[in-house]
């Protein structure tokens, strides 16, 4: 009769759902097992690469910018319809 109870349902659901934690010096060490070797980039960019990638992250920043400035004026325009003509 013993483990036929209400506990021992709650005592092996507790157990099945124990997980095992991540540790940050577990990954850390796992990392360090991985590479052992360091990866060295021996690439220069000349300065008209280096201008034309600024240029591009310009470009896309004012892109994202004015996206997001479209969407908050959108949101604004429809909170104001919503609420200046909902029924009180």
């Amino acid at each position: 009769m013993a483990g036929s109870g209400f506990m021992s349902h709650a005592q092996s659901s507790l157990k099945n759902n124990r997980r095992n934690k991540k540790r940050l010096f577990d990954t850390l060490e796992r990392y360090v097992k991985t590479s052992k070797d360091p990866v060295i980039v021996d690439i220069k960019a000349t300065p008209h690469q280096l201008q034309q990638i600024r240029h591009k992250i310009r470009k896309e920043q004012k892109h994202r910018f004015k996206r997001n400035v479209f969407y908050t004026v959108l949101l604004a325009i429809i909170l104001f319809i919503l609420f200046k003509f909902a029924p009180v």
